[in-house]
């Protein structure tokens, strides 16, 4: 498998903020199990979150999940730029650390624990 280009990790995040945006104000539920292995591509390169039918309701119970898909996001950029990372105690280790783009990628992490996805779209 080849990797993946800054441009095509981009545009897989904008399409995964863009369902979890559905989810949450239109749907009112919260997916609580964002990564790679949830995310179909087709042949179009149309891509679907998985497993929806997991989700949660959304109410106050469920804001530790709201939290956990915006982590998601940070995790699928992890998965797309290094397939074999080690999350162990809330710890995130890249075992291939040169596979690590470019800064905006590496900035964009971060803000996946601290912004909403409103503020990522």
């Amino acid at each position: 498998m080849s990797r993946l280009s800054s441009s095509e990790i981009a545009a897989v995040c904008k399409e995964v903020i863009s369902g979890l945006l559905y989810l949450h104000e239109e749907l009112g539920i919260i997916h609580g199990d964002v990564h790679c292995g949830n995310i179909m591509i087709d042949r179009n390169c149309n891509i679907k979150l998985a497993r929806v039918g997991y989700s949660i309701i959304n109410d106050k119970a469920a804001k530790q999940f709201a939290q956990d898909d915006l982590s998601g996001i940070g995790l699928i950029v992890l998965e797309l730029i290094d397939s074999v990372v080690s999350v162990k105690s809330k710890t995130l280790t890249l075992r291939n650390p040169e596979k690590w783009m470019n800064t905006e990628i590496i900035n964009f992490i971060p803000d996946t624990s601290s912004k909403t996805l409103r503020e990522l779209s």
